[in-house]
């Protein structure tokens, strides 16, 4: 019995393997990429899902003038970005959602512009909106992101005019 149950249990993990989302197309992924950090403040991201939407050499992060004018990109893994942002996430919540996207694709790479913007809570005001700069690569039948930066929507740099509906 107990031979039954281990196989039982082998069966049922392994098929969530069949069960992983396919990223064989850019919507999916965007869409995935939106949906996997938004919710409520108790609700547990899943981030195996984001996880899986990265390259295994994938860096993220957001790119701001410091108080000399110069522009820094403080580069990340996804796993930093979860070990920061996922305390916050549980405390306050966090809703992103895109706004428009500009795609370029060139064989097995790709370029994302996709103008977000983000809330605490689904109704509440815009806390605050910028651009994701977003790469891809296709390999194996899916793509993988590479790199995410992003810069926030300021005076100097108010949304482009493709990414207000």
């Amino acid at each position: 019995m107990k031979n039954i149950c281990i196989l039982i249990a082998l069966l049922i993990s392994g098929s969530s393997f069949a069960q992983e989302k396919d990223f064989s197309d850019i919507d999916t992924v965007m869409t995935t990429l939106y949906a996997v950090i938004s919710g409520p403040g108790e609700q547990e991201r899943d981030w195996k899902t984001f996880y899986d939407l990265f390259h295994e050499q994938a860096l993220m992060g957001p790119t701001r003038k410091n108080k000399e004018g110069v522009t820094k990109f403080n580069a990340i893994t996804p796993y930093r970005y979860v070990e920061l942002s996922a305390p916050q996430m549980r405390n306050t919540g966090f809703f992103e959602e895109e706004l428009a996207r500009k795609t370029e694709v060139f064989g097995g790479i790709a370029q994302i512009f996709s103008a977000y913007q983000f809330r605490f809570k689904p109704d509440g005001p815009v806390i605050q909106r910028g651009v994701n700069s977003i790469q891809l690569v296709f390999r194996n039948g899916r793509w993988f992101i590479t790199q995410i930066f992003w810069q926030d929507e300021t005076e100097e740099f108010p949304l482009p005019e493709w990414a207000e509906k």
